[in-house]
């Protein structure tokens, strides 16, 4: 009987995590440690713990784990800036090892290991001896899988290395939830076994049970999305808007943005609804009204929280509507075959300014071409 550990850190690590536990191992034995992040300084991120933990913890009992750990890991940003922040950093993590040998029960008692892309403690216990599997949390994940070896990468996983800061080295394989539309099979380090599941069932069944949950633990926050969704009903077509999440978009160009944003499509009876990000600041349904498009956003502060997969489907299967490289617009594709809309903005300021954000994911655009609107 197979046993794996999972350890993971937010909302699309556990979906991934639940997903290849149900699929590759339903009989077996399957341990997670689920990171908690506890915010130790501020900084652009602006995320509520408290409240996002809710829907970790609605999403953690999809899956009937053999144990359930939950980690609390301290976070610290800003991004960490110095070397000497970094050394304290690195030592931090190390010194986590011991507590997660004993919430596993022992790292070498597993026949595989599965991270998420984004968990920080797989660095604290790396090892050569077991296995260890990529799960993904976002589409970072799949151009890690895709960058080439060059000789600044081999310099820096040397260093990292010799600190003990393995987060650089590569997983023995990467299971992903593609169904095959990535290309990462083509194009992945020759060392890395790629699996590429077709996920789409388990993934209906994981949405229906958190909405299930999610309405019977939070009746008046579910109670907006149906009065919402029955709300959309009265348009001819709605969108699930995914703002941006950058701050180099100051406020006073918001308008303007946003403007050459629904320009490339037929505003009229169509209904915006917002799915704020914590890092968004500006109210971009007030914004859009003052543009002439109908538009709303959530008031109860979970609803903004929900991973905007799930919520599109809560609220019938609506379009998604970005302007940015969300891997949120891949999922809803891939996992629901709802094809959503990519509407960029490539007028300056804002060509270049996406360029500057999201320059890792900006290589490989390619995965959103599908979706582009060129209006």
């Amino acid at each position: 009987m197979p046993a794996y550990l999972f350890i993971v850190n937010g909302h699309m690590g556990v979906i991934s995590a639940s997903l290849v536990a149900k699929m590759l191992n339903p009989t077996g034995i399957n341990v997670l440690i689920s990171e908690r992040n506890i915010l130790t300084q501020k900084g652009r991120m602006r995320i509520d713990y408290s409240v996002y933990d809710k829907i970790t913890d609605l999403l953690e009992f999809w899956v009937p784990w053999t144990e359930r750990n939950l980690f609390h890991l301290e976070v610290r940003h800003p991004t960490i800036t110095t070397p000497v922040q970094y050394i304290n950093y690195v030592a931090y993590i190390k010194s986590l090892k011991p507590e997660v040998e004993k919430l596993s029960g022992g790292i070498k008692n597993y026949d595989c290991i599965f991270y998420s892309g984004n968990c920080k403690l797989r660095s604290a216990v790396w090892t050569n001896v077991v296995p260890f599997a990529l799960i993904e949390h976002g589409a970072s994940d799949y151009c890690h899988l895709m960058d080439k070896e060059t000789l600044f990468l081999e310099f820096k996983k040397i260093v990292s290395n010799i600190f003990g800061f393995h987060y650089l080295e590569r997983p023995t394989k990467a299971v992903l939830m593609d169904r095959g539309n990535s290309g990462a099979q083509k194009v992945a380090h020759r060392s890395i076994e790629i699996v590429s599941l077709d996920c789409r069932k388990y993934i209906s069944q994981l949405c229906a049970f958190f909405e299930c949950e999610y309405s019977s633990r939070f009746p008046s926050e579910h109670a907006e999305i149906t009065k919402i969704r029955n709300m959309a009903g009265k348009y001819d077509r709605s969108y699930l808007y995914l703002p941006t999440d950058s701050d180099l978009v100051k406020e006073t160009m918001v308008p303007d943005y946003i403007s050459r944003q629904i320009n490339k499509v037929d505003t009229s009876r169509k209904l915006f609804i917002i799915k704020n990000h914590p890092r968004n600041q500006y109210n971009y349904a007030n914004i859009m009204k003052s543009l002439g498009a109908h538009s709303l956003n959530f008031n109860m502060i979970l609803n903004r929280y929900i991973p905007a997969e799930f919520l599109a489907q809560m609220l019938g299967g609506i379009q998604m509507f970005s302007g940015t490289f969300s891997t949120s617009l891949l999922y809803a594709d891939w996992w629901f075959e709802q094809v959503p809309l990519l509407v960029e903005v490539n007028e300056e300021p804002y060509a270049s300014l996406y360029k500057l954000e999201y320059p890792h994911l900006y290589k490989y655009r390619h995965l959103w071409d599908r979706y582009l609107v060129n209006g």
